[in-house]
């Protein structure tokens, strides 16, 4: 059985031993949409954050990377 994990909008299967070659661009794309892509790899750590942080800040910085 094919464990899914489900998103508001998109359900992904989740990484198993046998599928990161299809689980990692997904989970690549839906961390990004989500801002936290960078966070995730470790190119931008806390001290980056805005003062104040909180989801409404980092979608500002997002779109003001575009």
């Amino acid at each position: 059985m094919v464990e899914m994990y489900k998103l508001m909008y998109e359900s992904i299967k989740k990484l198993s031993s046998d599928n990161y070659d299809t689980w990692k661009p997904s989970i690549s794309t839906i961390l990004s949409a989500m801002l936290a892509l960078k966070i995730v790899t470790g190119e931008e750590v806390e001290d980056d954050l805005p003062v104040g942080y909180c989801p409404a800040n980092i979608a500002k910085r997002g779109s003001n990377e575009k």
